[in-house]
């Protein structure tokens, strides 16, 4: 690249800093420049240009993240999501008193789901359950009773009174190798 200091010293004929006979380095700054333009208005005719050009004056905005289509083919998934049943991908299951730890056989990225609610008793139905997650592999799911800091609340679904099933879905998917379904809140009894 020519600095002009070196600019100067190509027009009056010297050899500039990096070597180069002064019309080598001008045709070298004329293709920089006239790439640099090539670019600039590509940029500029960018269908999200006006969006990034407002969002620069108000946040410090690196990359592009409005964009529609990934930069790269391994951003894309590989297999679309399928449905598949809880009991088919767990290894184990505790439980407690309010909740239901479950031991995934291997890490998955969960997009959404169904419980399904069989109250035994009809005298103490829930109200709301909470959905954590946690992706370290344990040996046991005992070693992750009590320890809630291990713990990330990923989801919290409200229950009406007697309904026998509940959908959700994640904002983002979720990977997880452990879930805890806590059954947190309780209607009151009529």
């Amino acid at each position: 690249l020519l600095l002009p200091a070196a600019a100067s010293a190509a027009a009056s004929g010297a050899v500039t800093d990096a070597g180069l006979p002064p019309h080598m380095a001008s045709h070298v700054m004329d293709s920089f420049v006239a790439a640099l333009r090539a670019q600039h208005q590509l940029l500029s005719a960018h269908p999200n240009a006006g969006t990034y050009a407002a969002l620069g004056s108000l946040v410090d905005v690196d990359g592009h993240y409005l964009e529609t289509a990934p930069a790269h083919a391994s951003a894309r998934p590989e297999a679309a999501p399928t449905q598949v049943k809880l009991e088919s991908l767990q290894a184990e299951t505790k439980f407690t008193e309010n909740c239901q730890i479950v031991r995934l056989s291997a890490s998955h990225t969960l997009h959404g789901g169904v419980l399904r609610i069989a109250d035994v008793r009809r005298s103490m139905m829930v109200a709301s359950i909470r959905l954590y997650a946690h992706n370290k592999p344990v040996a046991d799911a005992g070693e992750l009773k009590g320890r809630w800091d291990l713990w990330r609340r990923v989801k919290t679904l409200p229950v009406a009174a007697g309904q026998a099933e509940v959908r959700f879905d994640f904002s983002v998917p979720v990977v997880a190798t452990n879930l805890l379904i806590e059954y947190a809140t309780f209607h009151e009894p009529a």
